[in-house]
């Protein structure tokens, strides 16, 4: 939580566009299945009394949305 809200992790993953090795590119599909897994059980406990649906449903449109934005400004198209 410290890490996001000094801007830590952004600066990681911006890093990470750049700076690839090869013995890490073994790593990312468990790493990142990992995380999945981390983050639906950290959202679980978010929501264990309950959530707003529709703020729920445009916070999911509003990270879909600034997704697409970036991925389109970071890849030319």
């Amino acid at each position: 939580m410290v890490g996001v809200w000094q801007f830590v992790m952004l600066g990681i993953a911006i890093s990470g566009l750049y700076l690839r090795s090869a013995w890490l590119a073994t790593l990312v599909p468990r790493l990142t299945t990992w995380a999945l897994f981390a983050a639906g059980a950290l959202l679980g406990l978010l929501l264990v009394k309950g959530g707003n649906l529709l703020d729920g449903a445009l916070l999911g449109a509003a990270a879909f949305g600034a997704q697409i934005v970036v991925g389109t400004l970071l890849t030319g198209g």
